[in-house]
């Protein structure tokens, strides 16, 4: 019998802090300058949150408040999940009402198998695919409102984070 490969998701993890600091993001905890906040992290940074017990992978900070959370999966083949599972965070802080999160980002996959990426956007109480048309992937808003995987697969030298 054949062994399934499995990843572990901080794999992807550190993928996605690897190509977020070559995008200029500064991956340091906010205390110390940063723009990155880890899962731990976030609910002790912001205990307003409305987070609890649930927490993204990461929450990138600007001008010191909340402005995304990021989930990963160790798969590819997991990145509706992963966008799935960021929207339902930045639902829990919004709903809160003391931060307002519009960017919910899923990352999937890893360096040597491939990995997407899906950002949606919250405009007027609905979340859309963010487009970029820069040739490095492109985002459009299907029947569903979903990502489409076969849009968003990317590889591991794709430009996938907006400056």
């Amino acid at each position: 019998m054949a062994r399934r490969k499995k990843r572990a998701e901080s794999r992807s993890r550190y993928f996605l802090r690897q190509q977020a600091q070559a995008r200029g993001w500064n991956i340091s905890h906010p205390s110390r300058g940063g723009e990155v906040l880890e899962e731990q992290e976030i609910e002790d940074y912001f205990p307003e949150s409305g987070l609890g017990l649930e927490r993204p992978d990461f929450m990138f900070v600007l001008n010191g408040n909340p402005a995304a959370v990021i989930e990963t999966k160790n798969d590819i083949s997991k990145l509706q999940n992963s966008i799935d599972e960021a929207i339902a965070y930045a639902e829990l802080i919004n709903k809160k009402g003391k931060y307002n999160i519009n960017v919910a980002v899923g990352a999937a996959g890893e360096e040597n198998h491939g990995f997407g990426v899906c950002v949606m956007f919250l405009k007027r109480d609905e979340w859309i695919p963010l487009t970029a048309n820069q040739g490095c992937f492109t985002l459009r808003r299907n029947r569903k409102k979903k990502c489409d995987r076969q849009q968003v697969k990317l590889r591991a030298t794709a430009n996938f984070f907006i400056n």
